[in-house]
């Protein structure tokens, strides 16, 4: 019998060092009533502390033919100047779907929830103090929960919204990150540096499912996979079918309060957002020729960069828009579809 408990202390002892990830059942979420239906899942249990992922390992864009394809979909941040691309699949590994960096000089945390398909960068600063963050191992209305090491307060993904803890309802600050092509990012951002991990990762997390997909092929509809760009702050949040964008390349809309323009780029199938307002003037766009052209003084803009390039307004600079592509089935949870305000 003691040889037998022995064994189990050993075998409890490793799972626990190794952090090994096993399904369990539903959890009951912190503030749920017993008989009310609750948004928090668990559908993992996390054996021993998801360390938080830092002093992350870059390499620059001279190295990047030996870590990633050229077709392959990366996240891209630019940030006071200074470009970094995060390979996706590098992030699908339970591990490093957080990564704490430094970019430009400002804390972030470059987030992907592999469920939702969802790639979001976030400010780690929270009034006044920097944070980090790890997995938590639940979900939020079927989006990763993260969870910040310093507070332990729970946070959405996809809202970077604190759901449960001691900075409940303070939201995250995000910057403008795309997802696109390898190749569409480097020639955009030559100075670049790019992510540096080996493909996978020595620890015990279980491999992601399917094989590494070109960009346009990722982005794909196919069964239950249909996906959004959706933009939210807070509680309020709107979205279009990527479909739909891919037909109207150019649209003007207005969502949370901000006159926006939703550009398509075909050749890269990439999505982008701008803010509409230039030195207090709001402006509309039309694609013409294979350009971007404002109605309000004939000025040509570059759909990537959001600058005129000539025309009245050259020079001028579009501020671009967060936002975030992912699964509608995922959006859809958090905001629900009905009548737009």
């Amino acid at each position: 019998m003691r040889k037998h408990l022995h064994l189990i202390g050993l075998v409890a002892a490793s799972l626990l060092a190794l952090k090994v990830v096993i399904p369990v059942a539903e959890r009951e979420p912190p503030d749920r009533q017993e008989d009310a239906p609750g948004p928090f899942t668990k559908p993992m249990l996390i054996l021993g502390p998801m360390a938080p992922m830092v002093d992350i390992p870059t390499a620059d864009a001279s190295r990047a033919s030996d870590l990633i394809r050229r077709e392959e979909s990366v996240l891209g941040v630019e940030i006071n100047g200074e470009a970094r691309a995060y390979p996706i699949e590098m992030m699908r590994y339970l591990e490093r779907e957080i990564l704490n960096d430094t970019l430009g000089g400002v804390p972030i945390a470059v987030t992907w929830c592999d469920r939702c398909q969802s790639g979001i960068v976030y400010g780690r600063e929270v009034e006044g103090r920097e944070l980090t963050f790890h997995v938590n191992g639940m979900l939020y209305h079927g989006n990763m929960v993260m969870v910040d090491s310093e507070t332990g307060t729970l946070w959405s993904q996809l809202q970077g919204l604190g759901l449960d803890g001691s900075l409940a309802g303070r939201q995250l600050g995000g910057f403008p990150a795309v997802i696109t092509p390898w190749h569409a990012w480097q020639a955009r951002h030559p100075q670049t540096s790019v992510l540096n991990f080996d493909r996978e990762p020595e620890g015990p997390s279980p491999p992601p499912e399917g094989e590494i997909l070109p960009h346009q092929e990722r982005l794909s509809p196919g069964p239950s996979k249909d996906f959004l760009l959706g933009i939210n702050r807070g509680d309020e949040g709107r979205a279009w079918k990527l479909g739909d964008l891919r037909r109207n390349p150019v649209l003007n809309e207005l969502a949370c309060g901000i006159p926006l323009v939703l550009i398509h780029d075909s050749e890269s199938d990439t999505f982008l957002a701008f803010d509409r307002r230039v030195d207090g003037i709001e402006l509309t766009f039309r694609g013409e020729g294979g350009r971007i052209v404002d109605d309000q003084t004939g000025s040509v803009w570059d759909a990537g960069s959001g600058r005129a390039v000539d025309g009245p307004r050259s020079g001028s600079i579009l501020k671009a828009v967060r936002t975030t592509i992912t699964l509608a089935s995922a959006w859809e949870k958090l905001y629900p579809p009905g009548p737009r305000p």
